[in-house]
């Protein structure tokens, strides 16, 4: 009887954060995958903090080309490497991989419009891309698996933010929205501004930044909290130098730092003429 009791403590402690978790459904059972997205390259700046930071051995002595190939359309995002593939948006819609080792393109798919920002790859290799259409779209070689529509409103351009669960948080204009791994949304929340840049990950929360400078922290399941401001515009996005400390390029003329617990923002440095 104790265990029955000890047994009925644990789902009740246990169902908030189901709420959260990966839906499934027990007559229709399928894989995913969880933990960090494989790959060198699996995000924009590499990682949740955005450090741009590689853990991996740079190349010594003179470079060489090894191979190049066209596309047959403007790169308008940064390159992913996922396993073995270099994968890019180009022109208005499509997602192509190409081999690391010689180039050749291994896969193309359409996905009907263009990109509101860099893509990422989830735990699985899922590439996902959310439209200037408002949906998110996960694209794998032989296709879409999946488009979700989110509701915020259009503006700004953010790099979705994988998660460990094998799903990803995606911004469009002023919403946040948690996916599954197949593009289930779990959790949305608002802010009051249209977020920009890359989303962050730090201390167990999502942080946004808005077009204003202002930054947001989210828990989802509540709603966000307004953590500071830079006092105007992060050029290209954020980065945490620690799980404390945000560092923006603001106005295109000063370095800042923010205190994520106190709220307090101080520049780091400045420059004259746009240098940064």
């Amino acid at each position: 009887m104790r265990k029955v009791f000890l047994a009925a403590i644990g789902l009740a402690v246990l169902v908030p954060i189901a709420a959260l978790a990966q839906r499934f459904d027990p007559k229709r059972p399928v894989n995913f995958t969880v933990g960090a997205p494989r790959g060198p390259v699996a995000t924009e700046r590499l990682d949740a903090h955005r450090s741009g930071a590689t853990s991996s051995l740079l190349p010594t002595g003179r470079l060489k080309v090894l191979w190049h190939h066209s596309l047959g359309g403007l790169i308008s995002e940064p390159p992913l490497l996922v396993g073995s593939d270099v994968v890019l948006i180009a022109g208005r819609g499509d997602v192509v991989f190409l081999d690391t080792k010689v180039g050749d393109e291994v896969a193309r798919v359409s996905i009907g419009a263009s990109a509101s920002g860099p893509a990422t790859s989830l735990s699985d290799g899922t590439i996902l891309v959310v439209l200037d259409t408002n949906e998110a779209v996960g694209v794998r070689k032989d296709g879409v698996v999946f488009r979700t529509h989110l509701s915020g409103r259009s503006g700004g351009e953010t790099s979705p933010l994988s998660l460990d669960d094998g799903g990803a948080v995606v911004a469009t204009g002023n919403e946040l929205a948690v996916l599954d791994s197949r593009g289930g949304i779990r959790a949305r929340a608002s802010v009051p501004d249209v977020i920009d840049g890359s989303l962050l990950s730090a201390n167990g929360r999502v942080l946004a930044v808005s077009e204003s400078g202002v930054v947001y922290g989210w828990n989802p399941g509540r709603d966000p909290e307004r953590l500071g401001s830079f006092g105007g515009k992060a050029v290209g996005g954020a980065t945490l130098s620690d799980d404390h400390t945000l560092l923006g390029v603001i106005d295109g003329d000063r370095v800042m730092a923010l205190d994520l617990q106190r709220g307090v923002a101080a520049p780091r440095d400045t420059s004259t003429g746009l240098l940064f």
